[in-house]
């Protein structure tokens, strides 16, 4: 029995557009890379501590 539609759809899969029918993906890692920015964060463990905290 088909209700409006005949695709299966399954929640936890990943869903959204190609190339420029779309805004990107929703509900999986590619979803969430539009937010995401690379950053470094270096903390001293030493006992001693680095010229610069000096």
């Amino acid at each position: 029995v088909w209700i409006n539609d005949f695709h299966p759809y399954v929640p936890q899969a990943e869903w959204g557009g190609m190339k420029q029918s779309g805004f990107g993906r929703e509900l999986g890692p590619a979803g969430l890379a539009e937010y995401q920015e690379a950053k470094h964060i270096w903390r001293n463990v030493a006992a001693t501590p680095q010229r610069w905290f000096e």
